[in-house]
């Protein structure tokens, strides 16, 4: 009975009856109460009932190690494992598992090399490690070496080179192989999913001999991804069967459409006879991003506690807020988290330091920079570029520069963040030279990198001397310039009292125009009272934004400047209108 519960996952009940055993309990109930445990996920209780041994065997702490290994803890297990008087294959393959799984494929190989004796699970344990760090070179000499192979470990091969890309190499192994099972249909039809050949994916999918719910959930997700929802969901209706992950596949097919499909979603989710997490956050990130706050914020309260419903869910709300303009509810929310016990990460910490940017909030920023400190995540690259950043846009240029100095390494982004700082300030010969200092890092500077400059030399009215840098962004660095970069070509021109040629490039750009572009075109005829140019700016932007009243004031004030009293009382009148 002991073992019956400890194999359905109710530990409490286990001990219940371990505790009522007369007389000693032998290493078989040991293990039984402590594998209860570790079934649920509970490696505190785990190691408690550890601790009170009277004595270690090697069944007993292997099942404590394998529990730490499998959670990923590889350093506790590695603790465990050299205090063992004695290891069986079962220790020595959890540690190579973990190791590998961990990313730490040199210390498993030592291991490997190290072990008094292999079995399969050695053998395609550092394979699937291999996978995992796409390290086709070591796989191959492992797989070659192996004295026999047995199917998984041929489908842990053919996995390595489809998660390398190597899609034909992967096919070639598939054929060799002296027996297929319906993980290695999986594998292929997972990796032409992945690398979106949907075609090659469907095609293997119906050769399969049979399929489980592996293989028609890579099927749906292979539609998905390349946005044939229709034949997404075809798939999903056919399906014998669904699991939990079927149905949270079809609820993110959906939601990645956005707004137009989030309905479609919610129905799924509505239908769904049972959610998991990635189901809840795919619908609060869908009506997050869809502007839909308050559907995702009573989702978001709906939802039942999981194992990882915290963080993704948390930050989905905040990234929602901000990104729908509520930057004080943002803030509010990322402070809620904490108090709730939520420890935040880097995405919740740089959604909170935007939000501070748009609050102008230098106390708020303060504390969430001493918050994340405290947290050792200051050296964090996400972190220290939002911290740059803010920093930057809030003026406080010492500060900026205070964080910049004591990281190790930075990025160009990093530089970027600097940049646009000393850009807002004007300060185009420390811009300049931060270009310079960016290349010397062995950088490549980005479009961002030049609209900080372009921006800068607009701003110290060095026209020509930015006009010779756009033209080395496209002909030297071979940067496509976007809108913005024309934007602040033509705000430079038109700073300069040269209209016409901020019109010529405007009528030159390979992109449409914005009611941005003309709004800089007519807000510069203002300042220089050219009726002319600001007469085709004000047609163009009526063209785009007919019912705006932007075009309407700007206008007015083009004929106030030039003294024209009555025209720029009729159009101030229709505006009031």
């Amino acid at each position: 009975m002991l073992t019956v519960y400890a194999h359905n996952g109710r530990p409490w009940d286990a001990k219940n009856l371990f505790d009522r055993i007369p007389g000693g309990r032998d290493s078989v109930a040991w293990s039984c109460l402590i594998g209860a445990f570790v079934k649920i996920g509970d490696l505190e209780h785990a190691r408690r009932v550890f601790d009170l041994l009277p004595r270690w065997t090697v069944v007993t702490s292997t099942a404590i190690l394998v529990a730490l290994a499998k959670r990923g803890k590889a350093e506790n297990a590695r603790a465990m494992f050299l205090a063992m008087p004695e290891r069986d294959l079962v220790a020595w393959n959890a540690m190579i598992t973990a190791y590998a799984q961990n990313g730490n494929l040199q210390v498993a190989q030592a291991m490997f090399f190290r072990m008094p004796a292999r079995n399969f699970v050695s053998w395609n344990a550092i394979i699937d490690g291999c996978a995992q760090g796409q390290d086709e070179a070591l796989a191959k000499k492992v797989f070659d070496s192996m004295p026999q192979r047995e199917v998984v470990s041929w489908t842990a091969m053919v996995a390595t080179y489809s998660q390398s890309g190597r899609l034909e190499e992967a096919q070639a192994l598939l054929s060799k192989m002296p027996a297929l099972n319906i993980v290695s249909w999986n594998v292929m039809i997972q990796a032409f999913a992945d690398n979106l050949l949907v075609e090659e994916a469907k095609e293997r999918f119906d050769r399969a001999p049979e399929h489980d719910f592996v293989s028609w959930n890579a099927i749906i997700t292979a539609y998905a991804q390349t946005s044939q929802i229709f034949l997404a969901r075809a798939a999903f209706d056919r399906m014998p069967q669904r699991d939990v992950v079927s149905w949270a596949t079809m609820i993110q097919s959906y939601a990645q459409e956005g707004q137009p499909s989030m309905d479609q979603a919610k129905e799924i989710f509505d239908r769904a006879p049972q959610r998991n997490v990635v189901s809840w956050n795919v619908m609060i990130t869908g009506y997050s991003a869809s502007g839909r706050i308050k559907q995702s914020r009573g989702l978001f309260e709906r939802m039942p506690m999981m194992a990882e419903h915290d963080l993704v869910s948390w930050n989905a709300l905040i990234a929602g807020h901000l990104d729908n303009g509520l930057d004080e509810r943002a803030l509010q929310l990322f402070l809620e988290m904490d108090r709730r016990g939520c420890s935040p990460d880097p995405a919740s910490y740089t959604s909170a330091l935007a939000a501070c940017a748009g609050l102008a909030s230098l106390g708020a920023a303060r504390d969430i920079h001493w918050r994340l400190c405290k947290a050792g995540l200051e050296t964090d690259a996400f972190v220290h570029n939002a911290l740059v950043d803010f920093y930057g846009k809030s003026g406080r240029m010492a500060d900026a520069e205070l964080v910049f100095q004591s990281l190790a390494s930075v990025d160009v982004v990093t530089w970027n963040a600097l940049a646009a700082g000393l850009s807002r300030q004007g300060s185009y010969r420390l811009v300049v030279d931060l270009l310079w200092a960016i290349k010397d890092q062995g950088l490549e500077p980005d479009g961002i990198t030049f609209l900080a400059l372009l921006a800068a030399y607009g701003h110290a009215g060095l026209v020509d001397h930015g006009r010779r840098a756009f033209a080395a962004m496209v002909e030297t660095y071979r940067i496509e310039p976007g809108i913005e970069h024309y934007h602040c070509l033509v705000d430079m021109l038109g700073r300069a009292n040269r209209l016409e040629e901020a019109v010529a490039v405007v009528s030159a750009m390979p992109h449409r125009p914005s009611s941005v572009t003309w709004t800089t075109v007519l807000s510069a005829c203002v300042k220089w009272k050219n009726l002319g140019v600001a007469s085709v700016a004000f047609e163009s932007l009526l063209g785009i934004d007919p019912d705006g009243p932007a075009a309407y004031v700007l206008m007015a004030n083009v004929y106030g400047s030039a003294g024209m009293a009555e025209e720029e009382a009729k159009l101030l009148e229709h505006v009031r209108r």
